[in-house]
């Protein structure tokens, strides 16, 4: 018995698009599907009016469907690419997981800088203190 493989182009189905990475809408979905029906219709039609009557549909559903796809498949790339650059405006640093902090030195009243992360802490509660209590000096 042979290996059943299935043919690339005729095996080709909505989860199978859905699956390559191409983003597609529920609605182009639905259309492709749309398509596939009015294409078995026009084997199935028997007299030739009506086979070129159910050619005309499909080809401008046909029309349609490839002109939503490319637009579909455009807007997921301008998505895609709107986070790429996001992400190397944030600077390669937090991109790569080496991003710190940067130290901010706060002066205390006679103007030296303090370094321990505490004192900082300390220095600004005096800071808001004053301020916020003005009869206090």
């Amino acid at each position: 018995m042979q290996n059943w493989e299935p043919n690339l182009h005729s095996s080709w189905n909505i989860r199978t698009i859905w699956e390559t990475g191409t983003v597609l809408k529920v609605d182009t979905l639905d259309k492709i599907q749309e398509r596939r029906n009015k294409k078995a219709a026009i084997s199935t039609r028997r007299k030739r009016a009506q086979k070129v009557e159910a050619k005309a549909g499909y080809t401008e559903l046909n029309r349609s469907v490839k002109r939503i796809t490319r637009t579909d498949k455009c807007k997921n790339v301008k998505d895609l690419t709107m986070t790429a650059e996001k992400f190397a405006r944030e600077g390669r640093k937090s991109f790569s997981g080496n991003y710190r902090k940067p130290e901010r030195s706060v002066k205390g009243k006679e103007g030296k800088v303090t370094i321990n992360i505490e004192e900082q802490r300390n220095r600004c509660v005096e800071n808001f203190k004053e301020l916020l209590n003005p009869s206090a000096q």
